[in-house]
């Protein structure tokens, strides 16, 4: 009887791992991990209510080092704390240093291939239980022919080898809206059958300049002529032959440091933390999205895309720099996202 009785309490009351398709998937946050110089130190305990989905680091075909190999090992330990946290954990595939999609996509020793690209890839997501993998493409123009096609066998054949249900994205650089709807340079009919999403990524959308520091990087509308708008961006995915129901809004939450400053850690890019904790007269030049361009980035966002992506926990403001708790645009755009109030922080308003 005692037995009987365990086993009924635990069916009503015990938490039970979800699979990808009882998981929410509308809001997929991203962590940088060992691909981006920042002070922060992961804590899966932080994570930001909200979050249904966490991308974390990349597995980069040109990375051997001869220690880390594709992935780094405090990339893998992340991935490991988050499934033990009964996460949803995706990754970024993608290169290191030089894009050469085509030697992946259409290998010319396919047996060199299947040994030192193929067999590893589909090992690792085997092994660490990935649910879904990101296809950091960016410019999907003139990159090969036939690329739609043999993005699709590529997903194909990985899928044979993978033994759990995986999901494929590829990310897309909404600087090139202009030719979403140009079936001959790129056909989504082809790939709508093997993607499960399409991420239009808004962090090149605008640079750092006079415009982009008083109407924010990726402005909704805009007075301007010289600034391109998520309106405009938006207009070109619906003119598209992308499918409707996987196409995400991947979001901004990097500072961008104009291009004629100097580089900071080789980057003009930097985190929300060290914009917070540096007050110089070139700072004040640094651009960012307000919290209010931000919150209603997610809101338009909902009413035009199945999700969105924020674009790194890591570049937000993770040490509290900012007055207003850690994470405060992540949080911000997950707010505008359900419609919750908004939460003001002063300094960076």
């Amino acid at each position: 009887m005692k037995t009987i009785i365990v086993i009924v309490l635990c069916i009503l009351f015990c938490p039970s791992m979800k699979t990808q398709d009882e998981w929410p998937s509308e809001v997929i946050c991203n962590i940088a991990g060992s691909t981006w110089d920042s002070t922060y130190v992961f804590n899966v305990a932080e994570i930001p209510d909200g979050c249904d989905v966490i991308t974390m680091g990349f597995y980069a075909f040109d990375r051997n080092n001869g220690v880390d190999i594709h992935t780094t090992k405090s990339d893998e330990d992340a991935m490991r704390a988050l499934q033990k946290a009964n996460k949803i954990v995706y990754t970024i595939l993608g290169f290191a240093d030089k894009k050469d999609w085509p030697s992946i996509f259409d290998p010319r020793y396919k047996k060199t291939y299947r040994k030192f690209i193929l067999d590893p890839l589909v090992m690792f997501l085997n092994d660490f239980k990935i649910s879904g993998v990101l296809l950091n493409v960016l410019g999907i123009y003139d990159v090969m022919d036939n690329f739609p096609q043999q993005i699709s066998t590529f997903i194909s054949q990985v899928k044979q080898g993978v033994t759990h249900k995986i999901k494929f994205g590829l990310v897309i650089d909404a600087i090139t809206y202009e030719s979403f709807n140009d079936t001959t340079s790129f056909d989504f009919t082809i790939t709508n059958g093997v993607l499960d999403m399409y991420l239009i990524i808004f962090a090149n959308l605008n640079i750092c300049d006079s415009d982009g520091k008083k109407y924010g990087l990726a402005p909704i509308t805009c007075p301007s002529p010289n600034m391109t708008t998520m309106e405009q961006v938006t207009s070109a995915v619906s003119n598209s032959k992308m499918d409707k129901l996987k196409i995400y809004a991947w979001l901004q939450n990097v500072i961008l440091i104009p291009d004629d400053q100097p580089l900071l850690l080789n980057k003009h890019i930097t985190t929300y933390s060290t914009y917070c904790s540096t007050n110089t007269s070139q700072s004040s030049l640094w651009c960012q999205n307000p919290p209010k361009l931000s919150y209603d980035q997610a809101t338009f966002a909902k009413k035009n895309y199945r999700g969105i992506a924020i674009q790194s926990l890591d570049a937000d403001d993770y040490n509290s720099s900012c007055g207003c708790e850690q994470f405060p645009i992540t949080k911000t755009f997950i707010s505008g996202w359900k419609s919750t109030p908004l939460t003001p922080c002063p300094r960076l308003d």
